[in-house]
């Protein structure tokens, strides 16, 4: 990642970076950013288990600790309301 904002920051051009890295860019080059819209690109978290699979304590301490990475602003207020807790 580092390497291809040095490439644009040395010889110009744009690049798409993912959101989480954009507060490690120093203040100037935040100030270049901008946001990529129509359509708004989304990502979305599956675990996909065996309907057999008993682990729920395993996958409910999985989903914790993703939902602890991701920044608040970053997941859809829609999908807050769903939890994985079986």
């Amino acid at each position: 990642m580092e390497t291809l904002i040095k490439i644009v920051d040395e010889n110009g051009g744009y690049a798409i970076i993912p959101e989480l890295h954009v507060p490690l860019l120093s203040k100037c080059q935040q100030s270049h950013v901008r946001a990529l819209t129509n359509p708004e690109p989304n990502r979305e978290i599956a675990f996909v288990v065996h309907r057999n699979f008993v682990r729920e304590r395993l996958l409910n301490i999985l989903a914790d600790a993703v939902r602890t990475v991701i920044p608040p602003g970053m997941i859809n207020k829609r999908l807050i309301k769903f939890s994985i807790k079986l």
